[in-house]
C-alpha cells in the first residue's frame, strides 16, 4: 500500500475513533450500553463498528453474545470480535477454532487469520457463497496478495 494513502485513510479515521478499555473483572454490556446511550444524548455521532478484543471464548459467553446482539440491533452498529485461537489445539470438523464451535451460529461472518511464515493466511469461514476461500496477506500491511 501507498503509504501516502495509508497516512491519508489513517488522518480520516482518526479523529472518529473512540477507544473504551474493560478488563475482564470490569467489563459489562450494561457498560456499553449506557456508553452508547450517552453518545445519542450528547447527540453525537454514534458509531458504525465495535470491535472487541479479548472476550474469553474459552468461557461461556453465550449471554454476553446475545446481550451484544440486542446492543447492536438496538444501536444499529456491527459488533466484530478478535479471539486468540489456541495453536495446538486442533479446528472442528469445520474449519473453526474450537472456541467458537458452539458459538458459530450466532455470527453472520467469520475469517480465520493463520500466521504462515511471513504472511498471514486468511480463511473464510462463514460469509455466504465466499465461504472456504483462502487468501494471503501481506503481514506488514494486512492486504491481499494472492488468492488460492
Amino acid at each position: 500500500m501507498d503509504p501516502q494513502k495509508a497516512l491519508r485513510l489513517w488522518e480520516d479515521i482518526y479523529p472518529n475513533k473512540v477507544g473504551i478499555s474493560y478488563n475482564e473483572s470490569t467489563f459489562d454490556t450494561e457498560k456499553i450500553k449506557d456508553y452508547l446511550k450517552s453518545f445519542k444524548k450528547a447527540d453525537l455521532a454514534m458509531p458504525s463498528i465495535i470491535i472487541m478484543d479479548g472476550l474469553n471464548f474459552d468461557k461461556d459467553v453465550s449471554g454476553t453474545l446475545e446481550r451484544l446482539d440486542q446492543l447492536s440491533r438496538e444501536f444499529s452498529v456491527f459488533i466484530w470480535f478478535s479471539i486468540k485461537s489456541h495453536r495446538e489445539e486442533k479446528l472442528c470438523d469445520d474449519g473453526y477454532p474450537i472456541q467458537l464451535e458452539t458459538y458459530k451460529d450466532k455470527f453472520d461472518k467469520a475469517v480465520f487469520l493463520n500466521p504462515v511464515g511471513d504472511k498471514i493466511e486468511a480463511v473464510i469461514l462463514k460469509d455466504g457463497a465466499r465461504t472456504d476461500r483462502t487468501f494471503r496477506l501481506d503481514s506488514a500491511t494486512m492486504t491481499a496478495l494472492e488468492e488460492e
